[in-house]
């Protein structure tokens, strides 16, 4: 069963509610095309909404004075009030509808703002790590041209870093398990030498061989 509850009952409420309301208004419309010569032009007029407001003022203004019919038209000033209190209730929602339809595209531009942001960011971080990783396996290389240890054995040499992930280690004469090569630093117990080039934590992981 289909539940219509808050839907508007257009055929079985308006039409069947105001035939005769509804052709009156109908022959203002009919009036205003004979008059403009274009269906649907009134949306176009200048400043529309205020003008059918006020519209709407002068039609009331002539039936308080006890004016029933229109002397231009011939038709009802009660059809041309409905006429018109009609058309500013049309304006007024279609710019309503406007408004909401900005405010969700504007809603949908600063999501999609924020992903394009968050990817790019992304994107940058792996350019970063990529050419800080080519520059030291670059170095690397050259270090090797000049016939220096790079990645191979521990060599015996004092590193100026003392980086968290070699912190765990103590020299192997104090009891604890760091490389047998490994040279203390004075006053920095902990820090050990394992390729001999690495100053920090990031080099090591950009090479890939240190932290393994």
């Amino acid at each position: 069963m289909k539940l219509d509850t808050g839907k508007a009952p257009i055929a079985r409420g308006f039409a069947r509610y105001f035939p005769r309301a509804i052709e009156g208004v109908a022959l203002i419309s009919q009036f205003g095309y004979e008059k403009y010569k274009e269906w649907g032009g009134w949306k176009k007029v200048e400043d529309a909404f205020n003008r059918y407001d006020d519209a709407h003022g002068r039609h009331d203004n002539a039936l308080q004075r006890g004016e029933t019919h229109c002397p231009e038209s011939h038709k009802l000033h009660l059809a041309h009030r409905a006429w018109n209190a009609l058309a500013t209730l049309e304006l007024y929602l279609i710019e309503e509808e406007a408004k909401r339809g900005e405010a969700t595209l504007t809603q949908e531009r600063k999501d999609q703002s924020w992903a394009d942001a968050a990817n790019a960011d992304r994107v940058l971080d792996e350019i970063e790590w990529r050419q800080s990783k080519f520059n030291l396996l670059h170095r690397d290389a050259l270090a090797r041209q000049r016939g220096e240890n790079i990645g191979g054995s521990p060599r015996r040499e004092t590193i100026e870093c003392t980086t968290d992930w070699a912190t765990w280690a103590t020299p192997n004469d104090a009891g604890g398990d760091a490389p047998v090569d490994a040279t203390v630093v004075p006053g920095t117990e902990g820090v050990f030498t394992s390729c001999g080039r690495c100053k920090s934590d990031r080099e090591c992981e950009l090479r890939g061989y240190c932290l393994a």
